[in-house]
């Protein structure tokens, strides 16, 4: 018998078929359609000879006498191969349906109780439903595989099409002989993998549980021909990674059930409803993510700042009961909110939310976290995070670029959780703990002076801060030719008293020589530092313009604007002008 490549009929697929039935994707495989000739003859069919017992069923599909008077009242609803979908509809509307009610009370454990209606919808709409045979049998009837065995093989691709299309991770195969046909031709199946597990008899039919799992190589072939597709239609000119991260930030506001707010809705409308199928099918397809995470990840500086580190941040999740992570790592749980959110998709059943990390956490557990391609966790996040930390005493390990560590410089040294700070290659592993660390190590001991910044993330009360003092006199004395040392004590003691506030701090530049850069150029403690300096110039200097306004601003990295007018302010509120009445 000819082979039927695709299907007939159509599988029903619940609206939450992609959030899955108690975690995984369910497949529930039926076996047949019939249509008895005294039901047909009842309506006057004409062709049930060729429709039934030839198996020409889908010859037939719109002229089908019993569906024929409802089909256009119904926009084509009732036809022939919509048979899956209109018999799940009739059940779950109150159709009596032995079958399908033994299997709903079975799984929804409901055994000797009533369904009700609210069972029967939520378990069906969570589902497939898909009959194996691709055309009507005369009656109801019991059969075996060997019986029937090339009528049965010749089914057998087009239930792998639906596998393809629908990858779900268990499937419930009714009847022994579907299950014989289904293991029998499993062989024939690319890059998917059917492994039974148990069988059990659901009231008047036997019950087969399999569990699917995929091959690597399929899955990426087949994100690998979504991306080639996107790249030509929907993102022209765009490069693979910005691509990825354009479909996995549609796929994380789908999970959220937001479908406008993302690239679809600036599509042109006759491709934008293929690509939501698309989009939803890959929602909780947690293969193909992890496919699509791991060429970002590669793609990103995340790839290099992983392998910078790959042996510190390995010996780190060793000694951890539990792996929490906003990236892709091996055996890690995923965490939302924190950014970036694309990152931590790769498991939709297992996922942890920020929220609920103090519960969740325990203190031999670890949070890694990534910080770079200019998505950048909001300080007000990073603030959360260590006041967590600081409830459930759990480590967290953060990697960022080297350039991007001043934007968080203040939130880590008044945290007091850093351990130890790693560099390698233009990027860090910071370690943070909230236990009594007592010192804050640096490795390797070389990027002390060759990233003198770095010894700014520690806390304060671990730094030698006094060195900072010859620092500031160098820098003086080098780039402003200042050698009155009354004057350069003077200066110096102001700019260490504003580190010690948080004020400024000293990192390298881009020539390796250190220069002074401010936390806020908002504080008011600027405004009052740089006035400072300016009476400590007219008062000790011989040359009045030593260092003007503009200079001090241009030492310390900042640019306030009308400087001159904020500091009469400041000199007004310390003299007091307000006016006494009697």
């Amino acid at each position: 018998m000819e082979k039927r490549d695709s299907y007939f009929f159509r599988p029903r697929i619940g609206k939450n078929y992609w959030k899955g039935f108690r975690g995984y994707r369910t497949f529930v495989l039926g076996a047949y359609h019939f249509c008895r000739e005294w039901h047909a003859m009842r309506y006057h069919c004409n062709h049930y000879e060729q429709c039934v017992r030839e198996g020409r069923s889908r010859e037939f599909n719109e002229t089908c006498p019993i569906y024929l008077d409802r089909m256009d009242l119904y926009d084509g609803y009732y036809r022939i191969s919509n048979s899956n979908i209109i018999e799940i509809d009739s059940y779950i509307e109150g159709e009596r349906c032995p079958s399908y009610g033994e299997f709903t009370r079975r799984m929804t454990d409901k055994s000797g109780r009533l369904i009700s209606s609210e069972d029967r919808e939520n378990f069906w709409e969570s589902v497939i439903f898909y009959n194996y045979i691709q055309h009507f049998l005369p009656e109801a009837e019991e059969f075996s595989y060997q019986d029937h065995k090339e009528e049965l093989d010749a089914d057998f691709p087009a239930f792998a099409r639906v596998l393809d299309k629908l990858k779900p991770e268990i499937i419930y195969i009714w009847t022994d002989a579907i299950k014989d046909a289904v293991l029998n031709n499993r062989m024939s199946l690319a890059g998917i993998e059917l492994v039974p597990c148990s069988r059990e008899d659901v009231g008047s039919m036997s019950v087969w549980t399999i569990t699917v799992k995929y091959a690597r190589e399929g899955i990426t072939s087949d994100v690998n021909s979504l991306l080639t597709e996107a790249s030509v239609s929907w993102f022209k000119n765009m490069d693979k990674k910005t691509i990825i991260k354009e479909i996995l930030t549609e796929i994380s506001l789908y999970r959220r059930h937001d479908y406008n707010s993302g690239f679809v809705r600036h599509l042109p409308a006759d491709i934008s409803s293929a690509i939501q199928e698309k989009i939803q099918r890959l929602t909780y397809d947690d293969s193909a993510i992890i496919s699509m995470t791991e060429v970002y990840q590669k793609l990103s500086e995340l790839g290099d700042a992983l392998a910078s580190h790959k042996d510190s941040i390995s010996l780190l999740t060793s000694q951890a009961k539990t792996v929490y992570s906003t990236f892709l790592y091996p055996g890690a749980i995923p965490v939302e909110g924190i950014q970036p959110e694309y990152l931590s998709l790769w498991k939709a059943g297992q996922s942890a939310d920020l929220n609920r990390l103090d519960t969740t956490m325990t203190s031999d557990d670890i949070l890694l976290a990534w910080v770079g391609d200019n998505e950048k966790m909001s300080l007000p996040v990073c603030h959360e995070i260590f006041e967590i930390m600081g409830k459930g005493r759990w480590k967290m390990a953060l990697l960022m670029r080297t350039e991007d560590d001043m934007f968080y410089f203040k939130s880590f040294k008044e945290s007091g959780y850093i351990e130890s700070i790693y560099e390698s290659q233009g990027f860090l592993l910071i370690i943070f703990s909230p236990d009594d660390n007592g010192s804050v190590m640096l490795y390797p001991d070389s990027i002390r002076k060759a990233y003198s910044q770095l010894t700014m993330l520690t806390p304060s009360k671990y730094r030698k801060k006094r060195a900072t003092l010859t620092v500031f006199r160098k820098m003086l004395q080098k780039k402003y030719s200042i050698y009155n040392s009354s004057l350069l004590d003077k200066i110096c003691l102001a700019l260490y008293n504003a580190q010690d506030d948080n004020i400024i701090f000293v990192q390298n530049n881009s020539n390796g020589e250190d220069e002074i850069r401010c936390y806020d150029d908002e504080n008011p403690k600027v405004i009052r530092l740089i006035n400072d300096i300016r009476q400590y110039v007219a008062k000790y200097a011989s040359n009045k313009n030593l260092l003007t306004y503009d200079k001090i601003q241009q030492m310390l990295n900042t640019d306030i604007k009308n400087i001159r007018k904020r500091i009469s302010q400041i000199r007004c509120k310390r003299k007091g002008t307000g006016r006494h009445h009697r």
